[in-house]
Formats: structure tokens, sequence, C-alpha cells
């Protein structure tokens, strides 16, 4: 936010779209689904909607890959395709989560994931590498660390507490 006029700028809404954008990806399909009144589809459409922000979020490692690289610490070997592999396992977990008989080896995967970012996120912010939102610095934590935590009791909740039978989850 600008501090001379107390409104905030293009280039900060430009900031806050990737967190929006993965928030609605994220709980659209169950949000649609509790609208349909389809009660008995609910875990497998928040399971959609994990599949369709890892999507998202993969694809980033390929759109913003220098930029990404950015976010690793330089010690560390093999950034630009540490990047590229990240982006393909978010690919191949999108695609787990939403199948019933891989749903909750891939959610466990997910968290696990979510756990190892985190250090990479918080690195990022403190560099302000220029991708993200990490750009804003440490502040960006302030938003960063929750959402993340909230993806991770959805993938939790949604993909692992609340099992049933595959043939439950399925849309009809």
């Amino acid at each position: 936010m600008s501090i001379e006029s107390g409104t905030i700028t293009d280039n900060e809404i430009a900031k806050m779209i990737a967190p929006i954008l993965m928030l609605t990806l994220l709980v659209a399909p169950y949000i649609i689904c509790r609208l349909l009144h389809r009660i008995h589809q609910l875990q497998h459409s928040a399971a959609i909607g994990v599949g369709m922000m890892l999507m998202l979020t993969g694809s980033s490692h390929f759109v913003r890959t220098q930029q990404m690289t950015q976010m690793l610490p330089e010690f560390m070997p093999l950034r630009y395709e540490a990047v590229l592999i990240t982006g393909i396992l978010e690919w191949v977990l999108a695609l787990l989560v939403v199948f019933p008989a891989t749903r909750p080896t891939a959610a466990v995967a997910v968290l696990v994931m979510l756990m190892a970012f985190l250090p990479v996120n918080i690195y990022s912010a403190w560099v302000e590498a220029p991708v993200g939102g990490h750009q804003w610095g440490i502040s960006y934590l302030i938003l960063r660390i929750p959402l993340q935590l909230f993806i991770a009791g959805w993938v939790w909740y949604w993909l692992l507490s609340r099992r049933t039978t595959p043939s439950s989850t399925f849309i009809r």
C-alpha cells in the first residue's frame, strides 16, 4: 500500500492475484458443489479444487522459471532444474489427488511438499525474490504463511480425515 496516498497501486493488486487465484481455484469446486446441494460429492469437489490449484502453481514453475530460480539460495546446486522438477511434481500430485485410489498418498505428499516449500518461501521473502509477492519482503509472509496453513488444513480435512469409499467420491 502506498504510504503517501493510503491507496493500493496497480502493482500491489497484481501481486495479490496469485494468492487470490490459488484460493479461488482451491475452494470454487467445493462452493459450487454446495450450491448444487451435492453433499455426497463434497470430498471429490474439494479434491478437484486442490488439483486445479496445484496445476496453476505447477504451471508457474514453467512460465516464470528464471524468477522462481531466484527464490532458492545461490549455494543450492541445480536451482533451475529443481524449479522444473517441483513444477512436474505439482502436476503429478494434481492428477493423483483427484482419483480416490491415489488420493490419500497424494494428499500426504502435498502436505510434505507444503512443509518443504515453507522454508523456501521464507528465504525468498527475506531476499525479496521478484516473483509471487515475495518482492514485498518479510511482510509477504504475513499473507503467505496463513495461506499455506489454510491449504494444508484443507488438504488434511477434505482429503485425509474424511475418507469415504471410492464409489461415493465420483461425480454421478
